[in-house]
This record gives C-alpha cells, sequence and structure tokens, in this order.
C-alpha cells in the first residue's frame, strides 16, 4: 500500500524492539542535508519489514499476522483485517499512517515464491541441490539485506557470502562489451548457448511453488 522508490523519504530497514511492540526505522536521506520524514516503504524495506516481524512472531510461516500477539503495532485496518503500523500518524511526511497490510504480506510471499521456484527449478535440472553462488543486481539487489532475504526463504539455505552484491551489472557489462572486444565475444557466445526453462510448463512447477510460499 505504501511502496514507493528507493528515493529521500523512503524507509530502506526496520528492528523489531519487543519491549515497545514497534518497529524502529530508518529513512533514506538527499546529500542536501534536508531531513526529510518517512513517506513509504522501498523495496529493502519491505523485506525487512516481513523479515523482522517473522523472527519477532508477529508474521507466522504461513504468513498471517498472529492476532495473539498483542504487539503495540498490531490493529485492525479496512474491514478489521490486521495490519502492522510502522510510522504512526502524524510522524509521516503525509501525515497519514504507514502500515504494512495483510495484502501486502500475500504480495511478498507469492513474489517470493515465483523467485524461490525458478532458482530451485533452474538448479533441479542442472543436478544441483543449491547455487555454489548467487548475484543480486540491479538497485533492489544492491541494497536488499541478504540475512533478512535468507530469513524469508528467497534463496535456497546458502552463507551470506555466498550471496553476491554486484550493482548496475547490465549497465556494467555493456561497457565491457563496447570497450573489450574480448569480453563482447564471450556475451555473444552466452547469447548463442544459453538454453531457457519455461517455468509455467515444468511438470514440477505447481507443486515447487505452493511449496515456496511458506515464509
Amino acid at each position: 500500500r505504501h511502496g514507493m522508490q528507493a528515493t529521500s523519504g523512503a524507509i530502506d530497514a526496520v528492528r523489531f524492539r519487543p519491549e515497545k511492540g514497534r518497529l524502529d526505522y530508518t529513512v533514506i536521506q538527499a546529500a542536501d542535508g534536508k531531513i526529510k520524514k518517512a513517506a513509504g516503504i522501498c523495496g529493502s524495506g519491505v523485506i525487512s519489514v516481513v523479515a523482522e516481524l517473522l523472527r519477532a512472531g508477529v508474521i507466522s510461516r504461513t504468513g498471517s499476522y498472529n492476532k495473539e500477539f498483542g504487539a503495540a503495532g498490531l490493529r485492525p485496518g479496512e474491514d478489521d483485517i490486521l495490519e502492522f503500523e510502522i510510522v504512526p500518524a502524524g510522524e509521516a511526511f503525509n501525515r497519514h499512517a504507514i502500515t504494512f497490510t495483510q495484502a501486502d504480506v500475500r504480495a511478498v510471499q507469492l513474489a517470493k515464491g515465483a523467485l524461490r521456484t525458478g532458482i530451485d527449478l533452474l538448479c533441479r535440472e542442472n543436478g544441483l541441490e543449491r547455487p555454489r553462488t548467487i548475484l543480486l543486481a540491479g538497485a533492489f539487489g544492491s541494497y536488499i539485506n541478504r540475512a533478512d532475504a535468507l530469513a524469508l526463504g528467497m534463496f535456497p539455505e546458502m552463507g551470506v557470502d555466498n550471496i553476491e552484491v554486484v550493482g548496475n551489472a547490465a549497465g556494467a557489462g555493456a561497457v565491457l562489451a563496447l570497450l573489450d572486444e574480448s569480453c563482447f565475444e564471450r556475451a555473444r557466445t552466452i547469447a548463442q548457448t544459453v538454453q531457457v526453462l519455461d517455468l509455467s510448463a515444468h511438470p514440477d512447477f505447481q507443486n515447487t511453488f505452493i511449496n515456496s510460499l511458506s515464509l
């Protein structure tokens, strides 16, 4: 509901405070030195929220809010469906509370389930138990907390050090291909030999996807 890009004002990470039953959060700030209040949650913040609430027991492995938990931030939202208040009304940039709804949790489950299904089926097709290394590219991959992603089961069980952040891989690859002929030839070889795995047509897709939905 309150998603936004990773720009000034976006919540990018949280930590659960059990004594308060609430989340402490950090906000991305512009380089001009002007402090901006929280306006929404970016991708890394979304992963952080779910991971922290899962560790605390506010969210169950099925993805449901635990109404018996009794955290101060857990409250009824629209149609009395539970949501977690991250920033109270009046403290946010637009003065409306920033919350993480049950629907938001389900959206994370679906996205995480699809990603994990792709990884698992690729490994299965190549006789691997798990990837040796995972490279995270792009803005989302650059700022995501790897331990949080592992806590959600986004990646198979592996060491944090086996997950590498590589930044703008597409841009760097384009520069290398333009400036280094050997890199260009390597890229062309990869493009000619890569094989596409159609996940939706895979006989194990449905069962693997369902199993990947739990947190």
